[in-house]
């Protein structure tokens, strides 16, 4: 008979090999990825701190940083995302294919720029 006391396995849910969490193993691969992660993340993030103060997008560089720490943290452990975490990867993807596809016409543009001014000998 139980007496409201609680051994520290029992408190964790590990009691004689009853545990009732699954753990998962992360392959290696993904722990480096979500160290590289989280290290961009706090790279970026510090950047921001400093655009703040000197001209540049340091919010936006701030919460980019702050959310590519976030995403290398769920890739390093292995932890399925949540779905609020599920709609910001998605928003986050759309962003990035938008800003590629900008940079492509404004490359584009650039050459046919330059080709336009190169004179034909």
């Amino acid at each position: 008979m139980k007496t409201g006391a609680r051994r520290t396995g029992e408190a964790a849910g590990t009691d004689q090999g009853t545990s009732t969490s699954k753990r998962q193993t992360v392959p290696f691969g993904s722990k480096v990825k979500g160290v590289v992660q989280m290290a961009a993340g706090g790279v970026l993030a510090i950047a921001g701190v400093a655009m703040c103060i000197l001209p540049g997008p340091g919010v936006a560089a701030i919460a980019g940083g702050v959310a590519l720490m976030s995403r290398g943290q769920r890739t390093f452990s292995g932890r399925k995302p949540l779905h609020i975490e599920k709609r910001l990867d998605a928003a986050a993807s759309k962003m990035a294919r938008a800003a590629k596809r900008q940079i492509t016409r404004a490359a584009q543009s650039a050459a046919q720029h330059k080709r336009a001014r190169t004179p034909q000998t």
